[in-house]
């Protein structure tokens, strides 16, 4: 048998232009990153552990509520420090009388001047207390009042009820601060009781004592 040889000669391979070239090196590459996602799923999941971030440490200072109350105590103290001073420094009454003869004079009051200003109503009691001062008079407010021949209305007084505006006026007048009438009158009545007038205060004419009786008190 005839033995015959044939001779393969290996086909030239084409030379690839430029864009074939390209494409093959994106494929190369994108078998690649397939290839590691693969081996990545193949291995398991991921596990992706998050460290929770500590809290910063608050180093602000917070004003403690006592400091608010300490506060309002102080001025409330203060408060009352100086009400008390105030208390404490008044002026005192220029006259002393009693809760009776307070009474009793705003019952004057009410009887002589009931129709008549506060001030009207003030000047009449500070008659009453002028004349407990004055040597020509009674030293106690129930004689000065009730004595014959001092206050027309003496008989009518326990029958009078004063208003609030009758003791207000006594009170002013004993405090002595806002006078009226000068410290030497000591009449009142609708006609001058002499020449020697003060002044006029509505229907009332308010006097001074007589020339005989200056110098001595």
């Amino acid at each position: 048998m005839e033995t015959v040889y044939y001779t393969v000669r290996p086909k030239k391979l084409r030379k690839p232009k430029e864009t074939g070239d390209l494409l093959f090196l994106v494929f190369v590459v994108i078998c690649a990153a397939l290839s590691v996602l693969a081996t990545n799923v193949m291995a398991g999941p991921l596990h992706i552990t998050q460290t929770a971030a500590k809290p910063k440490a608050d180093n602000r200072v917070f004003a403690a509520p006592t400091i608010v109350i300490e506060r309002k105590v102080i001025e409330a103290k203060t408060e009352t420090k100086a009400e008390t001073s105030e208390t404490l420094t008044a002026p005192a009454p220029r006259y002393e009388i009693t809760e009776a003869e307070r009474t009793m004079l705003a019952q004057l009051v009410h009887q002589e001047a009931g129709n008549q200003c506060f001030e009207g109503k003030q000047g009449v009691a500070e008659v009453a207390l002028r004349r407990r001062e004055h040597p020509g008079f009674a030293n106690s407010i129930e004689e000065i009042i009730f004595s014959p021949g001092q206050f027309a209305v003496a008989g009518t007084i326990a029958e009078a009820t004063p208003s609030e505006e009758d003791f207000a006026a006594v009170d002013k007048a004993v405090l002595g601060d806002e006078p009226v009438i000068d410290d030497d009158v000591v009449f009142f009545n609708t006609s001058p009781e002499n020449n020697r007038i003060y002044k006029k205060i509505q229907d009332h004419y308010f006097c001074r004592e007589y020339p005989w009786w200056i110098g001595k008190w």
